[in-house]
């Protein structure tokens, strides 16, 4: 499986407004963390099974320089851990859910 180190930019980081964009990181991380694992020897044993964060895959495979990936490049975003204990209601449910008190039953 493969994982977000931090928030990517999306329609959904909109939707469920996941904190100020300066602090997320453009879609490509993801797009090239896909091509990196598919770009694995199926029969290396480090290659299957694993649950990746896109970052700790980019760098195995060589990459050490992450600031094109940054939304905003003077802004080292942080973790979603660190994020979630920095600021309270980063994770909130977003526009979508606004008006509709009632939890969803799923």
């Amino acid at each position: 499986s493969l994982w977000p180190k931090t928030v990517v930019e999306s329609l959904a980081s909109e939707n469920f407004e996941m904190g100020d964009r300066s602090v997320w990181r453009k879609a490509t991380v993801l797009s090239d963390s896909v091509l990196a694992l598919v770009s694995m020897d199926p029969a290396d044993p480090n290659s299957s099974g694993k649950m990746w964060i896109d970052e700790d895959l980019l760098r195995s495979v060589g990459v050490t320089d992450f600031k094109p990936y940054r939304v905003d490049p003077n802004v080292e975003p942080p973790s979603m851990a660190e994020l979630a204990r920095r600021q309270e209601g980063t994770f909130k449910r977003g526009r979508a859910t606004k008006g509709h008190p009632t939890p969803s039953k799923l």
